[in-house]
């Protein structure tokens, strides 16, 4: 019986530290701007998909693009979100890949006919080829159902059906995080969050491959931007208006 005493102190001991952990997680994630399924954003859509949103971009052809494609494999919000503007999975262009954690790539396949695009460095991650290195997003490998068909680097302009977007690598959540601009909008991904206090801050340690190194890139960023950057959008809260924010960023 001294077996069954252990195995329940061992699995109470599990429960316990996944409780700690769930609410490590929830206040690290407290007092951000809130996402607002369905907002438009500058040049973008949010659509919202549990705890994290994807973006609808629209290309000058007609055509849409998504910036991430969620955490879930069936891409219910997204699919939902194309209905509501007439249009289906087959109408999406390209999906663009701020990084390879599960909750960023969970729906890519549900859009066969999109282009994955992300920074080459990261293409590894995104097919599960590679592990993250973040304490807790290591625990996460990518099932390989998502794979980039179309690798970029740091400073690429892409033509989406007459619509240009340009890349920026910010290297520290993972090696390849890549902010995108879209016209005036810039979709950061999990490189920032916005406070309700008006500024922002890194993803927490336990996401990061580089907590330090993030923090630098995002630090930098302003400067590398061109004029007329109107909104800075992350994927883990709203957004926040013009350059303000990014521009009084220090790294810690």
């Amino acid at each position: 019986m001294r077996w069954k005493r252990w195995a329940a102190l061992g699995g109470g001991a599990v429960v316990v530290g996944m409780l700690g952990l769930g609410g490590l997680i929830a206040s690290m994630f407290g007092g951000l701007v809130p996402l607002v399924d369905g907002a438009v954003v500058g040049s973008l859509t949010t659509v919202k998909d549990g705890y994290v949103a994807a973006f609808i971009g629209h290309a000058a052809d007609g055509s849409v693009f998504f910036i991430d494609a969620g955490q879930d494999p069936e891409a219910e919000a997204l699919l939902a979100a194309l209905a509501s503007e007439g249009k289906t999975a087959a109408d999406v262009a390209a999906i663009l890949i701020t990084h390879g954690h599960t909750d960023h790539i969970g729906g890519c396949r549900r859009f066969p006919n999109a282009d994955i695009v992300a920074l080459a460095v990261e293409a590894p991650l995104i097919s599960g080829e590679a592990t993250a290195k973040g304490p807790l997003a290591r625990m996460a490998t990518n099932d390989g159902s998502c794979r980039v068909t179309r690798g970029v680097e740091d400073g690429a302009v892409l033509d989406l059906g007459g619509t240009p977007v340009r890349a920026f690598a910010l290297p520290g959540h993972t090696a390849g995080s890549v902010a995108w601009l879209v016209g005036d909008t810039l979709a950061v991904g999990d490189t920032a969050s916005v406070t309700t206090s008006g500024g922002l801050h890194t993803a927490p340690w336990i996401f990061n491959d580089d907590t330090e190194a993030s923090a630098a890139s995002l630090a930098g960023l302003a400067d590398r931007l061109p004029p007329g950057v109107a909104w800075v959008v992350p994927s883990h809260s709203g957004p926040a208006r013009g350059l303000e924010a990014l521009r009084s960023f220090v790294a810690p």
